[in-house]
């Protein structure tokens, strides 16, 4: 059963859950690389990721573009947490190396695709012979 904070609680504590963009500087960045605790005192509770959820990610669990990140600690801090995640990347392309650099596409699926409507987690694109 999970653990849920009664609704009077008078713990002063909230969750956010914050996606993670393209052009986040820490997208691509392992969680010990984000500094969510020193900065703003928050942590990661989870992380939801095509469809499916990881809980308690590990400092070399890797954040990807479209992550959506579950926070928890004070509101204030969250909004700090938020502010740092959506720090943008202020770089040229001559600055990134291949392996740093992230490109979201999005691909339209026929209506009668046998992917369509189906998550990426499901869609097993790593598999599919072209």
């Amino acid at each position: 059963m999970p653990w849920v904070l009664p609704d009077e609680s008078d713990m002063p504590i909230s969750f956010k859950e914050i996606r993670i963009g393209s052009g986040s500087a820490y997208a691509g960045k392992k969680v010990r690389d984000i500094p969510l605790r020193s900065a703003a005192n928050v942590s990661i509770i989870a992380v939801s990721r095509g469809g499916r959820v990881h809980y308690t990610p590990g400092p070399d669990f890797q954040i990807y573009p479209g992550d959506r990140l579950i926070l928890v600690g004070l509101p204030t801090e969250l909004k700090e947490a938020e502010n740092l995640l959506n720090k943008q990347v202020v770089s040229t392309n001559d600055d990134l190396s291949q392996s740093d650099r992230f490109d979201i596409a999005e691909i339209a699926l026929a209506e009668d695709s046998v992917l369509h409507g189906t998550s990426l987690a499901d869609a097993q694109f790593h598999r599919i012979i072209l």
